[in-house]
C-alpha cells in the first residue's frame, strides 16, 4: 500500500475529454467483440459447447414455465372433489 501522499504502483486511467468518453467506449466495446468472436473462432469445439450448455440452461426453465402453465389450464376447471354421475 502507498504511504499518504504517494501514488500506488499500477495502471493508471488514461484521461479522455468528456465529450470523447462515448466514443472511446464504444471503441473498447467494439474491440472486446472482435477479440471474443475471434477466440470464438479459434476453438469452435468448445465454444458449441459451451454454447450448447447456454442454450439448455435457458430452455430448461422455460419449458418448465410451459408446462406448468399447460398444466394449471388443463386442470383449472377441477375443484379436487370426486364426483360421480349415475344415468338409471
Amino acid at each position: 500500500m502507498a504511504a499518504r501522499g504517494e501514488r500506488a504502483a499500477g495502471a493508471a486511467p488514461a484521461a479522455r475529454p468528456r465529450r470523447l468518453r462515448p466514443r472511446a467506449w464504444l471503441a473498447d466495446h467494439r474491440d472486446a467483440a472482435a477479440g471474443s468472436l475471434r477466440r470464438l473462432a479459434r476453438e469452435p469445439l468448445s465454444s458449441l459447447m459451451t454454447l450448447a450448455v447456454i442454450g439448455i440452461a435457458l430452455a430448461l426453465p422455460a419449458g418448465l414455465h410451459v408446462l406448468l402453465a399447460n398444466a394449471q389450464a388443463v386442470t383449472g376447471g377441477w375443484r379436487g372433489e370426486a364426483r360421480i354421475s349415475l344415468f338409471l
